[in-house]
């Protein structure tokens, strides 16, 4: 078996797994002179993408092409969410391959996905790896995806997925959609009457407002988030003329055993809440999950948890007490102690350690630490807000027991 660059046989294996769990930096540094980069891109690569993508990661002949694409390749439970969104759709083209991790799991939904992926190595590695994990449903070709879209002018689909890469000229990472690649604008008018619909992938930094408010025929959109933190946003565009009566958002956590929770709501019906409480020692703090506030969730999060109080109407933090119902979408703290600024400036004298997070306040959490003189880390937690009436609090807690 031969890629471009590597000769995968026995010895190549065999070198892989002895040293896999080997310091990568002494690795390069011992063998730079005896030809083995192609092993050690492969354990370097193994070695970055083990908790991404554990189940590729620890198969001995799943290749990876490049460090790069080992680090940037999607999440593999992510992977599994984005394949549920194409439950229906029989043939499916992926416009951004890359490690081709989104194309396993979609090729396990559909009948039949093409695959496109500029790069000729990682294309070839590709076409390999789904060889070797039996998805012969998933063809894999080398070819930019609007060139080969203009090319193929009579294929059909019922969906297409893109993931547009987000790195510009000298690897400047970029935001906006027609500075990705492929770009938005230049793709749609190639996929119309093509395909029913595309799901696309963008950073966890575009606004949902701006894809509601900019980008025609959005059905969908979803904020995504990991253990936590927002991954990404999607956004489903229709590519038939279904009239579009209202915009779904949806804010979804996902963990390592798949989707652990979801908040939907409609667009026209994103009005802010502002029925603010006061918060006391002994309440429950909840701090949202990244997901949520990406999303604008807040009136559907208040509308599922009623008891819940916002501290201000900007601070995106609420209250509620201990005996009522608990939301999972997020993180609760128990409140031990409400201070102004000096009051925690005070506290702080006391302490070497606390975690600490702003909201809707004037200093940055780097700022904040450094006024308390605390290290980052330990049990306790220390929040900066705005309150109800509009003044400053640092809100001590820690998490409470399950």
């Amino acid at each position: 078996m031969e890629t471009p660059g590597y000769d995968i046989n026995e010895d190549f294996l065999a070198f892989v797994a002895e040293h896999s769990d080997d310091d990568i930096r002494k690795l390069w540094l011992q063998h730079w002179d005896r030809n083995r980069r192609p092993e050690l891109t492969q354990i370097e690569a193994v070695q970055k993408a083990r908790n991404k993508i554990p189940t590729f990661a620890r198969k001995s002949h799943f290749l990876f092409p490049n460090v790069v694409v080992a680090e940037q390749c999607t999440n593999e439970w992510v992977a599994q969410f984005h394949a549920s969104l194409f439950d229906g759709a029989r043939r499916v083209l992926d416009l951004t391959a890359g490690l081709a991790i989104d194309s396993y799991y979609i090729g396990r939904k559909a009948d039949e996905v093409v695959a496109l992926e500029i790069d000729e190595t990682t294309a070839l590695v590709d076409a390999i790896n789904m060889t070797t994990l039996g998805a012969d449903n998933v063809r894999v070709y080398c070819a930019e995806a609007i060139e080969w879209l203009t090319r193929h002018s009579d294929e059909r689909f019922d969906a297409v997925y893109a993931d547009p890469a987000r790195r510009g000229d000298a690897c400047r990472r970029v935001y906006a959609l027609d500075e990705c690649s492929p770009a938005l604008s230049k793709v749609l008018p190639l996929l119309r009457g093509r395909a029913q619909y595309i799901i696309v992938k963008a950073s966890p930094m575009l606004d949902v407002a701006y894809v509601v408010n900019n980008i025609e025929n959005v059905s969908h959109i979803w904020a995504v988030s990991f253990r936590g933190e927002c991954k990404e946003i999607l956004f489903r565009i229709e590519l038939t003329d279904t009239p579009i009566d209202d915009v779904v958002i949806s804010a979804v956590g996902i963990g390592t055993e798949g989707v652990e929770w979801s908040i939907d709501y409609k667009w026209s019906e994103r009005a802010a809440h502002n029925d603010c409480g006061n918060v006391a020692e002994g309440d429950l703090l909840y701090v949202p999950d990244a997901a949520i506030v990406k999303a604008g969730a807040c009136a559907a999060l208040l509308h599922r948890y009623p008891a819940l109080r916002q501290l201000h109407p900007a601070s995106l933090l609420f209250s509620l007490k201990p005996e009522t119902e608990r939301p999972v979408e997020g993180r609760l703290f128990t409140i031990d102690m409400v201070f102004t600024v000096k009051e925690a400036e005070r506290w702080g004298r006391t302490r070497k350690q606390a975690n600490v997070a702003v909201r809707n306040f004037p200093l940055t959490a780097a700022q904040l630490r450094a006024k308390l003189k605390v290290t980052d880390g330990g049990d306790t937690y220390a929040v900066g807000c705005r309150v109800a009436d509009g003044s400053l609090r640092v809100i001590i807690g820690h998490k409470p027991a399950m």
